[in-house]
């Protein structure tokens, strides 16, 4: 009975708080990286506990979690959607982008962190990883009908995670 009410609590908190996308909006907060928009990245990991270190295996960033699937190591993945962002944790961090050189792939799907997962996992014909590795671009944009999924290295010169706004946000 503990875990519904605490199961409870949490879901009803979730649904009465704006999203960190609102909140932004609403405190008219900036985004001061090159690239014009915050991008986001869902996690388990609180805030004031999340850190990057191009070092560490996605289990590591993510809490431990073991995904299914391979992905690049020494990248974070990050989406201007925020719901799927919400959909990998608990949290949703907003990130600045550093850099306007981005490689943007196009794919005809609803979801680009899908088409992505697919092509590094089992390749497809829009060779998306492989394209990128040959770029020469820091950043790939995974570009789908109303969504996108970057691929950035864990690198603070090209990426800046807002802790601040997270931490503020969460009341952390």
């Amino acid at each position: 009975m503990r875990i519904i009410k605490s199961y409870n609590k949490y879901i009803t908190e979730s649904l009465s708080r704006p999203s960190i996308e609102q909140y932004i909006i609403d405190n008219d907060i900036k985004c001061d990286g090159k690239y014009p928009n915050f991008l986001y990245h869902g996690t388990s990991v609180e805030p004031s506990k999340f850190h990057l270190d191009p070092d560490l295996d996605w289990e590591d960033i993510d809490n431990g979690n073991v995904w299914d699937i391979e992905m690049p190591s020494g990248y974070i993945f990050l989406t201007n959607d925020i719901r799927e962002a919400s959909s990998y944790g608990k949290y949703v961090i907003p990130f600045e982008l550093n850099t306007e050189n981005i490689l943007t792939i196009k794919v005809y799907s609803e979801s680009p962190s899908r088409e992505f997962d697919d092509d590094y996992n089992y390749g497809s014909e829009f060779k998306i990883w492989d394209n990128f590795m040959d770029s020469g671009y820091p950043i790939l944009e995974v570009s789908g009908f109303h969504k996108s999924t970057f691929v950035v290295p864990i690198d603070y010169d090209i990426i800046n995670p807002r802790l601040d706004i997270a931490k503020e946000f969460y009341n952390i």
